[in-house]
């Protein structure tokens, strides 16, 4: 069993959180380096994609607040890795996985976690 020892846990998605498909409706975006596309290649995969630069610098003010930062996506844990290394923010990410696919409390998640979507802050 791991233990984690920091009561601030973060938790941040891949796809549409941290990098953008450059054909995504948000392409023209100042939120997204415009000449900054980068190749991820991951097994017999490769294609280039936009960093969501205001989703990275968050995961990066986060860990210097001594978050505990969670790297995660439903794509599975390989292509989280993939991403995190292309974006070069390996250290800042404590925990790389695949997205949970349920949970199991007493309390819906919007009860105790707070969720931050695209622009918000």
């Amino acid at each position: 069993m791991e233990i984690v020892e920091n009561d601030h846990v973060v938790c941040f998605d891949v796809d549409s959180t941290l990098i953008e498909w450059i054909w995504d409706q948000f392409e023209k975006s100042e939120l997204y380096d415009q000449g900054n596309l980068i190749d991820i290649r991951m097994n017999n995969y490769a294609t280039s994609v936009k960093p969501h630069k205001v989703h990275i610098e968050l995961l990066k003010r986060y860990k210097a607040k001594g978050k505990f930062v969670i790297v995660w996506t439903q794509s599975g844990y390989a292509w989280g890795e993939a991403v995190v290394k292309a974006l070069g923010i390996e250290e800042y990410v404590d925990v790389i996985l695949t997205k949970p696919e349920k949970y199991i409390d007493d309390l819906k998640a919007d009860e105790w976690m707070e969720h931050i979507y695209k622009e918000d802050k």
